[in-house]
C-alpha cells in the first residue's frame, strides 16, 4: 500500500487531551513519584477537574471560586483516580485584576527528554506573568510543609515538527492520557501523521521505522546544525545510548516526512507548528546509559490569606519558565542539586516585565 498525504493543517490537540491546561496530576510511580525520602517541604499541590474543550482552547479568566472549585473537585475524584498517583496540582497567574489564568500543560518529545512541545494554540494562550503590572504565579495545595517551589528554566526556544528523531525509528510525543489516567505515548495516524490522543492511539502507531526527514535518514540528520539533542535511547546488541533529536525550523516551515508501519509505506507534509522549549539540563551518563537532570531553583513562597500560596518570581529574568509536577530527592540532604525531574511533566507560563 502507498499513502501519499500532504498535511498543511496545524496538529492540534484532540479535545479530551487538550482539556488539561494545567490540571496536571503531580506524582505517579511511574514516573519518578516522589518516595518517602522526600522532604516534607516539597510543595504538593491538587489538581483542579478538566475543562472544556472551548475553555481548554481559549484559556478564559476563571474567577477564584471556580479554581478553587475546580481543586475542590478533583479532591473529591482522587479516590476514583489512577492509584499510582499520589499528589496533583493546580498552578495559576492571577492578574491584577483579580482574574485566574490557567498554566499549560506542555508535551514532551520522549519521557525522559528535555525538550517540552505546545502547540501553536497553546503557544498563544501561555500565561504570562507582567511584574509591571503585580500579576503573581499562586497555586493551591493541601500541605502544612510549603516552604518553595522547584522551578526550571528554558535555555532555548523555537519551532519545530512533533517528532522526536532516533536512530531506531521516528517517535510521538509524550503526553497526558485521558483514558489511562497517566502520562504516556501519543501516536501519529497511520495516514496523515497527525497526532492522536487518549484512545485514538490504539488506532496509529508511536513510531515510524525506515523514515527520512527531507530525505535524510538518520545519520545524515545528526550531522545537521539546526539539531537539538532532546534524549537518548539505549538498545541493540551492543545496549550503547545513542543520542535522538528534534529539528529546529523555521515558523511553519514545511517537512518532508517517507516513513513506514510495517510493510506499508507512506509519506507527508508536516508544519513545523510547535513551540520547543529546551529546559537548562546537565547530561548525566551511568553504566552506558545517558540523560539530561533538569537544573532546578527554590523559589520562596508565602502564603497568602486568601487560600493559596504565592512564589516569589522577583529574581527571575523575563522568559518562559516550566514547573515539574513530580520529582524526587537522590539523597536526605534536600539539596537542589539532588532533585531530580528528569521524568516529570511540566507545566509552563512566561514572565515579562
Amino acid at each position: 500500500m502507498r499513502l501519499m498525504i500532504t498535511k498543511h493543517k496545524k496538529i492540534l490537540f484532540a479535545c479530551s487531551a487538550v482539556l488539561m491546561l494545567s490540571q496536571l496530576l503531580t506524582g505517579c510511580s511511574s514516573h519518578a513519584s516522589v518516595s518517602s525520602s522526600t522532604p516534607k517541604n516539597v510543595s504538593e499541590p491538587i489538581a483542579t477537574e478538566l475543562p472544556s474543550s472551548s475553555y481548554a482552547e481559549d484559556n478564559s479568566a476563571l474567577t477564584y471560586d471556580d479554581a478553587k472549585e475546580l481543586c475542590a473537585s478533583w479532591l473529591s475524584k482522587r479516590s476514583e483516580s489512577n492509584k499510582s498517583y499520589s499528589k496533583y496540582g493546580a498552578y495559576y497567574v492571577k492578574k491584577s485584576d483579580g482574574t485566574f489564568y490557567s498554566l499549560l500543560p506542555a508535551m514532551k518529545t520522549s519521557q525522559t527528554s528535555r525538550v517540552l512541545l505546545l502547540t501553536d494554540v497553546q503557544e498563544s494562550n501561555i500565561p504570562t506573568i507582567s511584574r509591571n503590572s503585580n500579576d503573581s504565579l499562586i497555586f493551591f495545595s493541601t500541605s502544612d510543609n510549603l516552604d518553595y517551589l522547584m522551578l526550571g528554566s528554558v535555555a532555548e526556544n523555537g519551532y519545530t515538527i512533533p517528532i522526536s528523531l532516533s536512530k531506531y525509528g521516528f517517535t510521538a510525543p509524550y503526553a497526558y492520557n485521558n483514558t489511562k489516567n497517566d502520562f504516556v505515548n501519543t501516536a501519529f495516524d497511520s495516514n496523515t501523521l497527525d497526532i492522536l490522543y487518549d484512545s485514538a492511539i490504539s488506532d496509529g502507531s508511536s513510531r515510524l521505522s525506515n523514515a527520512t526527514l527531507n530525505g535524510l535518514q538518520y545519520d545524515d540528520i545528526s550531522n545537521l546544525q539546526n539539531i537539538v539533542h532532546d534524549s537518548s535511547e539505549k538498545r541493540g546488541a551492543d545496549m550503547v545510548a545513542t543520542p535522538s533529536y528534534i529539528v529546529s525550523m523555521n515558523h511553519n516551515e514545511s517537512a518532508h516526512i517517507e516513513y513506514h508501519i510495517g510493510t506499508d509505506y507512506g509519506e507527508a507534509d508536516i508544519n513545523a507548528d510547535y513551540l520547543y522549549l529546551v529546559l537548562n539540563a546537565d547530561w548525566s551518563e551511568f553504566m552506558g546509559n545517558g540523560d539530561f537532570i533538569p537544573q532546578m531553583t527554590k523559589v520562596p513562597i508565602s502564603l497568602s490569606n486568601e487560600g493559596y500560596a504565592e512564589a516569589d518570581i522577583s529574581s527571575l529574568t523575563p522568559g518562559f519558565y516550566a514547573i515539574p509536577v513530580s520529582g524526587y530527592y537522590s539523597d536526605y540532604s534536600n539539596d537542589v542539586n539532588n532533585f531530580s525531574a528528569t521524568l516529570s511533566p511540566y507545566v509552563v507560563f512566561k514572565v515579562v516585565d
